[in-house]
């Protein structure tokens, strides 16, 4: 076997095990790891006669690799995997030994160039054109909307928890909530990532609206970057459809407030006295506060909080009412829980427990989808 050959074994062993890597941490960007694995392929199912070009597609992939390995290996980039992270590193500089290895075997066994560099420049020529067609193509096609509800929910309820206990202060960075640190987070929202969106977090001093926001937004290497996410100590989470970044003033994105104001305001006009209970709702199909709605059509609208009914009875006649909406699993359901009675003010707290009448009136744009702009 000749060292070239060699080379050529040894650089698609290495290319393989990256793209391996690369499709555990990234499965959503398959499309992209498949592009790089064709001139690895290709090589393999070539006659022998064309080890010089088989040679050369491999470089061609190595050398295309080389700055993707070097940028990551260095800032860390989108692997929140401290394994995957290690890997790139190691093979970075494992790729520019062996693309330095396999020109110089080349040249000293005297191979022919032409066919050598024609395999570098097609799979070079090929994967960039790939990949820019993988682009277009993912330009225009349907973007698959993300839920920042579980990531930003869990990462407010572990700065919550860590508030209390270190006299209101927040960590400097997410890393001390993960397994490095309180083991509140877990490893990819502790670096800072939940699936294909980036989480940045700005503590107090760098933060200059409150004590500390949450910037999420798509990191997708061909994916569209028009929307990002929003969040601060209120819990309260903001969406930019836009490509301006998400701020305080952006609309909230859906949650129980509004059918919980809906309800109360369906039960308002109808006037006391109220239902004794969600069994005595009316019976009409067209009300939202009717007895069908809550037993089927209340479950989706209220975005993962559990609702809850009663009345404020006063010699048995139920001259008042309270809605009560808590997120089932305090975090990955959110964390804003609701309260409105039959003011129709809806009030609110992110405190894990439930809202009650002593609790401040929430912002009119967390229940009516417009502009938080003041």
């Amino acid at each position: 076997m000749s060292k070239a050959t060699s080379v050529l074994k040894g650089s698609l062993a290495i290319s393989l095990l990256v793209l391996i890597s690369l499709w555990s941490s990234r499965p959503e960007d398959l499309r992209l790891v498949l592009i790089y694995l064709v001139p690895y392929l290709l090589s393999l199912v070539l006659p022998g006669r064309f080890t010089n070009f088989a040679s050369g597609l491999v470089l061609g992939g190595v050398l295309i690799e080389i700055p993707f390995t070097l940028f990551f290996s260095v800032f860390g980039g989108i692997f929140p995997d401290p394994r995957s992270l290690m890997l790139m590193r190691v093979t970075s500089m494992v790729f520019v030994i062996l693309a330095v290895v396999s020109v110089v075997t080349h040249r000293k066994e005297d191979r022919k160039t032409g066919s050598f560099l024609g395999g570098v420049a097609t799979s070079i020529f090929y994967v960039l054109i790939a990949a820019f067609a993988l682009s277009s193509a993912t330009g225009h096609s349907t973007e698959i909307q993300p839920d920042p509800t579980p990531a930003l929910g869990s990462i407010h309820a572990c700065l919550a928890l860590y508030a209390q206990k270190h006299g209101g202060q927040y960590p400097s960075e997410l890393k001390e909530l993960g397994p490095n640190g309180s083991q509140c987070l877990e490893g990819g929202l502790a670096a800072g990532h939940a699936g294909n969106m980036k989480i940045t977090y700005r503590p107090q001093r760098e933060n200059k609206t409150g004590n500390y926001s949450l910037f999420m937004e798509n990191t997708s290497w061909f994916g569209k970057k028009s929307r990002s996410f929003y969040a601060d100590e209120s819990g309260v989470i903001h969406e930019s459809f836009t490509t301006h970044p998400a701020s305080p003033d952006d609309r909230v994105i859906q949650n129980a407030s509004s059918i919980l104001r809906s309800i109360a305001n369906c039960l308002i006009q109808s006037g006391a006295p109220y239902p004794r209970d969600m069994q005595h709702f009316r019976d009409d199909p067209n009300s939202i506060c009717s007895r069908k709605f809550m037993e089927t059509g209340l479950q989706y609208h209220t975005h993962g909080a559990e609702v809850h009914y009663s009345v404020k009875a006063d010699h048995e006649v139920a001259q008042g009412f309270t809605l009560t909406a808590r997120p089932g699993s305090y975090g990955k359901d959110g964390v804003r829980s609701y309260f409105v009675d039959e003011t129709g003010i809806v009030r609110g707290t992110s405190d894990d427990r439930a809202a009650g009448p002593d609790d401040p009136p929430v912002p009119t744009c967390e229940y009516d989808s417009n502009p938080c702009r003041t």
